[in-house]
């Protein structure tokens, strides 16, 4: 069982924000976050562990980085806040798994 701990803040009934830490039973982390406090819903999880770390900023921005390389994939439309497959950066990755 992967070992975790997680904090959520909620406000007239709503929730307001989310932290999670995450250690995976195969090694690496996950880091989750989400927050209304930016003015608007952001989210972003973070994966280490196999010599490489993945971020994303849902849904707008994926970035990989292994052994000193960055790649980067950028949503080329605000329509994806609202239709997460949208055609662009889900649909070029192949990761249909996320919805």
């Amino acid at each position: 069982m992967p070992k975790r701990s997680a904090r959520l803040q909620r406000g007239r009934g709503k929730l307001i924000s989310v932290n999670s830490l995450l250690a995976l039973e195969e090694g690496g982390t996950a880091i989750v976050s989400g927050t209304m406090l930016a003015g608007a819903w952001q989210e972003r999880y973070t994966l280490h562990g196999g010599n490489a770390t993945m971020e994303i900023d849902a849904f707008s921005e994926l970035r990989f980085y292994s052994e000193g390389v960055q790649k980067t994939w950028k949503e080329p439309y605000p329509a994806a806040a609202v239709n997460l497959k949208g055609g662009g950066l889900w649909t070029r990755l192949n990761i249909s798994w996320i919805v």
